[in-house]
């Protein structure tokens, strides 16, 4: 083949070079620079969209934080203790705390008994919602009376 090169013309020598490294080059394109070139341009697209939806969750997110006034509680619950609150909620709701037991690290075990199953569950809403204090641990056992229990409820403030 290099015999076949060496008898042709000068300028036929240049012409089949020039062809050789043209090919080189396209298959250098073709085969690894474009398919990488579109990769990018895909990951690009990727990217931007997973910018736009992760800003778009931290809008959510600002807005929940919003809704619920600004997290878990509100300014007055935050100084409050949580002995203090459960007392004043559970007084609201009329119900009647038989038994406190704080037990460190704002968290409290409360005991209530033969109350209104419909009143726990909204004084269990107020606490939560309204004053930031989440239920840990809950025991609910029927009482005697119809639509009565008794329970055991775990708090822990600021969770």
């Amino acid at each position: 083949m290099n015999e076949w090169f060496n008898n042709l013309e000068r300028r036929e020598q240049w012409i089949l070079l020039a062809g050789a490294a043209f090919v080189v080059i396209y298959i250098l394109f073709g085969v690894v620079l474009g398919p990488l070139n579109n990769d990018v341009t895909s990951l690009t697209t990727r990217n931007q969209a997973a910018s736009e939806t992760l800003q778009w969750m931290h809008q959510g997110a600002a807005q929940v934080k919003k809704l619920r006034g600004g997290g878990r509680g509100n300014a007055a619950s935050a100084q409050l203790g949580l002995s203090k609150m459960v007392d004043q909620s559970a007084a609201r709701e009329g119900l009647r705390v038989s038994r406190f037991q704080p037990s460190g690290n704002n968290e409290a075990q409360v005991w209530l008994d033969k109350i209104s199953f419909n009143r726990l569950v909204a004084w269990l809403d107020r606490m939560e919602n309204t004053h930031g204090a989440s239920v840990m641990n809950i025991t609910i056992n029927a009482a005697n009376e119809t639509g009565t229990v008794n329970v055991r409820v775990r708090f822990k403030k600021g969770l």
